[in-house]
């Protein structure tokens, strides 16, 4: 067998190998034995060291954890919460402070978080006591503190801040006496106050060295003001540096507002008109004025406007008995006082402020009380003498009637000492119709005795004047009160209704020629066509209103003449109106008008013949010329009482008055 083997693998080998067959032995050779090595045991992991974590807490707070058992170079944050009248001030087994701390385990570690009681301060409420502007006044803080007083400060940033008292270093409790001067009233809610909120900073510590901080409110109010009230009516109005919102302030003190709403608004998007007096308006006759001798300005207003409530005004006054609205200025806010003896006079055109029995307070001026239509039902004149501090009311003393009045001024015309009052009325008395408005001057005799002189403007054409707005001002410094008379364009050329045949009849050529005219005072009880400036006037612009003011702006012995115009771009001004601040200077015995030097960005017009509501009298006229802002610059602005998105402000910045608001 096997060498039929080796012969076939020789026989199939192309090899050229050549074996040898000389032996037939087999071979006894063993196969080669594989040994195999095992392998090693891996030696076991080592288990990880462990430390152990104790978090405790002292009184005052809390921790996030308690601690446990970690793995050392484990990573554990804890945060320590201070409870209401603590502080956390650091840990005990820990040099950090701060209250969230982060431990890497290394070692068995102890916690301790620490709490110290924080200091008390006793505020008084806030915000605290009326502060005045200029005047030292204290307040008293509590202090208290279970490791006794250490230290306090305190700042303002609008005031002079000085601590009189302070407890005794290591007692427990004890009063901080603060001395405090506000230098400026901030944070003024002018619509609605002349108040404002100051604010101090307060940093007390006790032994421990933990500081507690806390800001105050003061109540700081401006300096008390006794204004003079026999000048004249623009100096008396000016000095009054109110822009109250009427109507918020009659709101505040659950009074209706009937207004109709400002350029399609309702009056229920301002929230007023929610009170139900039926027989109310918003307050569209008013008048600022110390009434009580405080100091500071109050508030009298005719709310019922006889032209604005529905049916055309009031048909008796008994409807409405107190239609006549004292609001006073205390502690911070505009109040309503009721009237002991309630005035039912109402649709006032004008509320004027003067001293007319020269007793040092603020008697008043209504006019064209009642209803604004023929036959003229109890439209009279009257002055309120001011008896407020001998009983809260006033007593009325009649000075005209029945008369149609829409313009008056008052001063001294005579300057005898007391104040005399100008009114324009209507011709029925001199036998015109009631479109025709004849001159007056109505003389204060001493003892609320007035009598009234009729035809005071001497010339042909004094029966004829139409005035949109009348002021007594001293325009060439002479000492005499010269009578400023914006007269109504007439767009219809009839005279605004003067009776021809009357003209015609009393020797009456001509129409006046409806131009704003300066008659110039003597001291006499009359002025004259002989002797008046005529005011430059402006094209489309023809209507003043508002107040007129009587300045030298620019200190070089002449005084310039601001006043506010409404009209339109025809002229008609019963058609859509707009505004221009006009200031004219009067230089060698002419005015020249000088607008363009003195403000920028001073008129607005709407589109003609398409009412803009927003235009329509915007400014009503200029109310104020009087620093606002106690920057030491004169600020020339109106004081809408219904909407304060009319109010327009401009400011002088030395040469020019420039557009502020809007």
């Amino acid at each position: 067998m096997k060498k039929r083997f080796l012969l076939s693998v020789l026989t199939l080998t192309t090899s050229a190998l050549i074996y040898s067959c000389s032996t037939e032995e087999e071979d006894t050779t063993p196969p080669p034995s594989v040994v195999i090595t095992p392998k090693p045991e891996p030696e076991p992991t080592p288990a990880p060291t462990q430390y152990t974590l104790t978090v405790t807490t002292g009184e005052g707070g809390t921790v996030s954890s308690e601690g446990g058992t970690y793995d050392e170079g484990t990573e554990v944050t804890i945060t320590a919460t201070p409870e209401e009248g603590y502080e956390f001030v650091g840990w005990e087994g820990n040099d950090s402070t701060e209250a969230s701390l982060t431990v890497t385990i290394g070692a068995n570690t102890s916690l301790n978080a620490l709490f110290g009681q924080l200091p008390v301060l006793i505020l008084p409420p806030s915000p605290s006591k009326m502060f005045t502007k200029g005047v030292a006044d204290t307040l008293s803080i509590g202090f208290s503190s279970a490791s006794g007083f250490k230290s306090v400060s305190i700042e303002s940033n609008f005031g002079i801040v000085q601590i009189l008292e302070q407890p005794e270093e290591g007692t427990n409790e004890g009063n901080i006496l603060v001395q405090y001067t506000p230098t400026s009233v901030e944070n003024n809610d002018f619509i609605r106050t002349i108040a404002g909120e100051n604010e101090i900073e307060i940093s007390a510590s006790n032994k421990d060295n933990i500081t507690i901080q806390e800001t105050f409110k003061i109540r700081t109010q401006p300096q008390p003001i006794y204004r003079n009230y026999t000048k004249s009516s623009v100096d008396v109005v000016n000095d009054s540096y109110l822009r109250l919102n009427l109507p918020l302030i009659r709101f505040i003190n659950k009074k209706d507002n009937k207004w109709n709403g400002v350029c399609g608004d309702p009056v229920e998007d301002f929230g007023y008109n929610k009170y139900g007096n039926l027989y109310d308006g918003a307050g569209a006759q008013y008048s600022y004025a110390d009434i009580n001798g405080d100091g500071y300005d109050d508030i009298l207003t005719s709310p019922g406007d006889s032209g604005m409530l529905v049916g055309g005004g009031f048909d008796i006054p008994e409807k409405y008995p107190d239609s006549l609205e004292v609001y006073f200025y205390y502690d911070g806010e505009y109040q309503f006082q009721k009237l002991k003896n309630p005035i039912a006079y109402y649709g006032n055109y004008f509320i004027i402020p003067g001293d007319f029995d020269n007793d040092g307070d603020a008697d008043f001026y209504l006019g064209n009380d009642g209803k604004d239509y023929e036959p003229f039902p109890g439209e009279i004149n009257v002055v309120l003498e001011n008896k407020f501090n001998e009983g809260y009311e006033f007593i009325p003393h009649q000075v005209q009637g029945p008369k149609y009045n829409h313009q008056a001024s008052v001063g001294d015309i005579d300057n005898d000492g007391d104040l005399d009052i100008t009114t324009n009325q209507n011709g029925l008395e001199v036998g015109l119709n009631s479109s025709s408005q004849i001159q007056v001057i109505i003389e204060n005799k001493g003892g609320f005795v007035f009598e009234e002189k009729l035809n005071v403007i001497q010339g042909t054409d004094n029966l004829n004047l139409a005035a949109s707005k009348i002021d007594l001002i001293d325009i060439n410094s002479d000492g005499f009160l010269d009578l400023f008379h914006g007269s109504s364009i007439d767009p219809t050329g009839t005279c605004n209704g003067m009776d021809s045949e009357f003209l015609a009849n009393n020797g009456y050529e001509n129409c006046p020629d409806f131009k704003a005219k300066i008659f110039l005072g003597d001291g006499s009880l009359s002025y004259s066509f002989d002797n008046y400036l005529l005011v430059p006037d402006v094209e489309n612009f023809h209507n003043p209103g508002g107040n007129i003011f009587c300045k030298d702006l620019d200190n070089d012995g002449n005084k310039e003449l601001i006043i506010g115009r409404s009209g339109t771009e025809s002229g008609n001004r019963f058609g859509t109106r707009g505004y221009f601040v006009q200031i004219i200077s009067h230089v060698n015995g002419e005015l020249i008008d000088k607008t363009s030097e003195f403000i920028q960005h001073n008129y607005e017009v709407g589109v003609d013949g398409q009412p803009d509501c927003q235009l329509d009298l915007k400014v009503n006229g200029i109310d104020r010329l009087h620093d606002l802002d106690g920057n030491g610059r004169l600020d020339l602005y109106n004081i809408p009482p219904d909407d304060f998105r009319k109010f327009l402000h401009w400011e002088w910045n030395g040469s020019k008055f420039i557009k502020v608001s809007p």
